[in-house]
């Protein structure tokens, strides 16, 4: 997969031009990295704004989302939300607090804190996505069997997003 088509899988939902020089002091960032082809992306993140993290989980064959903010220069992991307790899922108590989300179970007031967050990209059954903006990166698609790193940054500039069809966004 060429870098071109890794950056076309992540124009979709926002994310800015890699060709510039990296993140220097500005606006809170999460810089995206795929092994073999570095920095992909950068995403702006407003003071309190989530970024989010699903996939399919190997047992129970059943979504879970793990939602993170930026605080303090680290991604801190907030809330989970799971649709039943798997293998190595649920409430760990005196851990934020779990209650329904809909169809869901949501564990919130999490404030754990990761700094980077580096994952191995599953394949399509277990469909790895980044969830940004109300949007959504494919990483499965894009990037299957790839270590990809997403690590806080101070991004210059503003955050406007436009979201035309792509491979990889939605």
């Amino acid at each position: 997969m060429t870098v071109a088509l890794l950056a076309a899988c992540l124009a979709g939902v926002g994310f800015t031009d890699t060709t510039a020089a990296g993140p220097s002091p500005g606006r809170p960032a999460v810089v995206v990295e795929v092994d073999g082809a570095g920095v992909v992306g950068h995403l702006p993140l407003e003071p309190g704004e989530q970024l989010g993290v699903s996939f399919i989980h190997s047992l129970d064959k059943l979504p879970v989302e793990d939602w993170y903010v930026l605080q303090n220069g680290s991604l801190v992991q907030v809330s989970t939300r799971l649709k039943q307790f798997g293998a190595g899922m649920g409430h760990i108590p005196g851990q934020g607090h779990g209650h329904a989300d809909g169809d869901w179970w949501k564990v919130s007031g999490l404030e754990r804190q990761i700094g980077a967050l580096v994952l191995r990209i599953g394949p399509l059954s277990v469909d790895h996505r980044l969830l940004y903006r109300g949007h959504e990166v494919r990483l499965s698609t894009c990037w299957p069997g790839q270590r990809l790193t997403l690590r806080p940054a101070r991004k210059p500039g503003a955050a406007t997003a436009t979201v035309p069809p792509t491979r990889c966004g939605r």
